[in-house]
């Protein structure tokens, strides 16, 4: 995998996302979700969905660093309770500012993508309980192939919601 194709496929769920707008702004005001946490029986609403994709692109890509500027295998993956909270902020932001936080994140994203050299892409770090990656590998599953399944959760929300 090389950085354009990571990139066209970053470039390619923003996409699905903008594509996604008028019908999610067609639901506001969607209501909160009472169970907002990570258990199966947690339910998020489609604001709640994009407040995650904004998190993921910030963190992902501050992995992403942390393999570049460290010995291999860099470890991380550690829990963090300030993940969730920033999701629960965000997720009561107008439905403009999270795309707007969404754009930016693509946008750094993007930038640090074009910049790395195929010997950054094979870097290597660690998840603690996932393992080892490459740094293609972990922008392909956890931020791109990830958006994509939101997209998806996104769509099946709007059909439940008549949307």
């Amino acid at each position: 995998m090389t950085t354009a194709d990571l990139i066209a496929q970053l470039d390619a769920d923003w996409a699905a996302l903008q594509e996604l707008r008028p019908r999610v702004e067609a639901g506001v005001p969607w209501p909160v979700s009472e169970r907002f946490d990570t258990t199966a029986e947690a339910y998020w609403f489609p604001p709640e969905v994009l407040a995650h994709v904004s998190e993921l692109l910030g963190r992902w890509l501050g992995v992403v660093d942390l393999i570049l500027a460290g010995p291999e295998p860099a470890e991380f993956g550690q829990p963090n309770p300030a993940r969730l909270a920033g999701i629960d902020r965000n997720r009561r932001l107008p439905l403009a500012e999270l795309y707007g936080l969404i754009e930016t994140g693509v946008g750094n994203l993007r930038a640090r993508l074009a910049s790395l050299a195929v010997a950054d892409l094979a870097r290597r770090g660690r998840h603690v309980t996932k393992g080892e990656t490459t740094v293609a590998e972990l922008v392909a599953g956890s931020v791109t192939g990830h958006i994509a399944e939101h997209v998806r959760q996104i769509e099946s929300l709007l059909v439940a919601a008549g949307r």
